[in-house]
């Protein structure tokens, strides 16, 4: 019986499951290549981090613009969000980002709706620490201590989020 239906994680296979979905599911963890990213052991961009991606209400890129050592990439579709910022670095290209990715030291990907995204994949890849929502977490081993998970109930406490960012860039120093 050929596949009705791709699942980029467990959770969501199990949702289809839940839902009493009767198509044939397969799991396909999205993933990257590590031969297109540029690993640096210099990080020109040491103790700060990064949010990559559309720059959307969903993703609070906005709402984080507080935070003193996070840089923005992206397309921007929400318009509360300051693209005049200096730590606005605007669109990259895929080449770009893999040029750039291991300069910073943390990933930040706050959304109230993903499934793998394929970012993650290339920021491990690139050496840096995670700082994600409980949405982003499919496929990943969150009990290591490079990765953190922000519980969907303090996604709008940005001081809290703050806090997560710099203990991750602290950690992530470290390793």
């Amino acid at each position: 019986q050929p596949i009705n239906i791709i699942c980029l994680s467990k959770e969501i296979y199990d949702t289809y499951l839940h839902f009493g979905c009767t198509k044939k599911l397969l799991i396909y963890k999205n993933s990257a290549r590590e031969d297109l990213i540029k690993f640096s052991t210099i990080q020109k961009n040491k103790g700060k981090a990064l949010c990559v991606g559309l720059i959307q209400p969903r993703k609070k890129q906005a709402e984080l613009q507080t935070i003193k050592d996070l840089y923005f990439v992206g397309p921007v579709a929400d318009n509360r969000f300051n693209k005049t910022s200096k730590r606005y670095l605007g669109k990259w290209s895929r080449q770009e980002l893999y040029d750039n990715l291991s300069s910073f030291s943390t990933l930040i990907l706050l959304s109230e709706g993903e499934a793998h995204a394929l970012v993650i994949s290339e920021a491990l890849i690139a050496g840096l620490g995670l700082v994600i929502s409980e949405e982003a977490k499919a496929n990943l081993n969150t009990n290591l201590e490079f990765i953190d998970i922000v519980p969907n109930k303090f996604l709008n406490n940005f001081k809290y989020i703050e806090y997560i960012i710099n203990k991750n860039i602290r950690n992530s120093k470290k390793l």
